[in-house]
């Protein structure tokens, strides 16, 4: 693309690059977890997700979990918290 067309291969190579170090860093914090969670509900979330918003952050979260039903669990009980 010629400048001013839009981002350049370079930029986009480094938008990739952080992307997969953020990844990595996600994995990282996944391996770490060493404490069995599956009972607990969602509701760290909500708070987590309220001190983002202090800092100007996006309301992301990543939950961890090999239960389809909890997925649906989390992902309903997000919906509803708006």
């Amino acid at each position: 693309m010629a400048d001013g067309d839009g981002p350049s291969a370079d930029d986009a190579t480094c938008v990739a690059r952080d992307e997969i170090a953020e990844l990595r860093e996600f994995a990282a914090l996944a391996t770490s977890i060493k404490q069995n969670a599956k009972g607990a509900p969602c509701s760290g979330v909500e708070s987590w997700l309220r001190q983002g918003r202090e800092f100007g952050a996006a309301e992301k979260a990543i939950i961890f979990t090999e239960s389809a039903h909890k997925s649906i669990y989390c992902a309903s009980w997000r919906i509803a918290m708006g």
